[in-house]
């Protein structure tokens, strides 16, 4: 499982996870780390629970994997007309 390690607000001026809701995204798609150093663990993770007051740079950026334990990631969110739809063979892998 990664762990959502959150700052209190998105720091930026960039649309946060709270935007992502209102155009269908349900769910982030995160991979382990950054290359070179990732094991390859990915998965899908629900928005809810989540602290939606971060960019998606801030969340990835405390990601932590449960297969290799390496501390940050890559996440891209599942828009509803492509890529994973949340029933995909990954979930729950994080």
């Amino acid at each position: 499982m990664l762990l959502d390690l959150t700052l209190p607000e998105a720091s930026t001026g960039l649309p946060t996870l709270e935007d992502l809701p209102q155009h269908g995204v349900t769910h982030i798609q995160v991979w382990c780390g950054r290359w070179p150093h990732s094991c390859s663990h990915q998965g899908l993770m629900a928005l809810e629970g989540l602290n939606l007051r971060q960019t998606i740079k801030e969340f990835a950026a405390r990601l932590k994997c449960a297969a290799c334990g390496n501390v940050g990631g890559q996440a891209m969110p599942v828009w509803k007309n492509g890529g994973w739809d949340g029933s995909g063979a990954h979930r729950g892998n994080y």
